[in-house]
């Protein structure tokens, strides 16, 4: 199976339509899911929610969805600055005023996480599970300078085991490891692609596509090779 895996659209239709676009002149593409944030910062909410809807794209809730779903105080994310706060609770309560009633109950009916089995549920593996933001909270950042315990108990509390992964959102930010043959991938935001398996396509502005190959238990590192078609992964 090959997936795409589209994070943090952020209420961009515009940059939803591109990526898909994108995906479907590939052809390669057995399923489409996102992880989450749909909603939060860009002006289109309800139409990034209609897209995924008419495609029947699966997926879970980010922060925003959650939060934005429930009528909650806060969107959930620790801002670096005063600043940045102020202009981020501000771009929360524009959301929460511009989605439709249709809008919110689609995000409040989207799962916290997923669980993949691309060779079939009477298979043992491997898994892909699909967070937004760690397999506890969809509001903790799982970044790159996490220590490989942290990934060893966020693979530990969904049971993950050598030769499946994890893959999340939340932090804008792209990053690969393997800790005991067990992948974790944090999704992205800027124009590059990466890895044999692994491809994000965007720019500065607009959400992450990625595109994740599996290939019975081999998962390869991703490390960035160039604008050029990722490989598939060994049989």
């Amino acid at each position: 199976m090959r997936y795409a895996l589209i994070s943090d659209i952020h209420a961009n239709v515009q940059a939803l339509d591109a990526v898909l676009a994108d995906t479907d002149t590939r052809g390669d593409v057995d399923a489409v899911y996102h992880l989450g944030d749909l909603v939060g910062y860009a002006s289109t909410p309800n139409e990034v929610v209609e897209r995924l809807r008419t495609r029947a794209i699966a997926g879970i809730a980010g922060n925003y969805d959650s939060t934005v779903a429930t009528d909650y105080k806060h969107y959930g994310c620790k801002s670096e600055s005063v600043r940045q706060e102020e202009l981020a609770h501000s771009s929360y309560e524009f959301t929460r005023r511009a989605v439709s009633a249709t809008t919110k109950r689609f995000l409040a009916g989207l799962p916290f996480s997923l669980d993949l089995r691309p060779l079939g549920g009477h298979a043992a593996g491997p898994r892909l599970v699909l967070v937004h933001g760690t397999p506890t909270l969809n509001t903790v950042c799982f970044t790159e300078d996490r220590p490989d315990d942290f990934c060893r108990k966020m693979a530990a509390s969904v049971g993950l085991k050598a030769g499946d992964m994890l893959a999340f959102g939340h932090t804008h930010k792209p990053w690969h490891r393997v800790v005991d043959g067990i992948g974790c991938r944090s999704a992205r935001r800027w124009r590059r692609w990466s890895s044999c398996a692994c491809r994000t396509t965007s720019n500065r502005r607009r959400p992450a596509s990625v595109r994740l190959a599996c290939r019975k238990t081999l998962w390869r590192s991703c490390k960035p090779v160039g604008r050029r078609r990722p490989q598939r992964l060994v049989q």
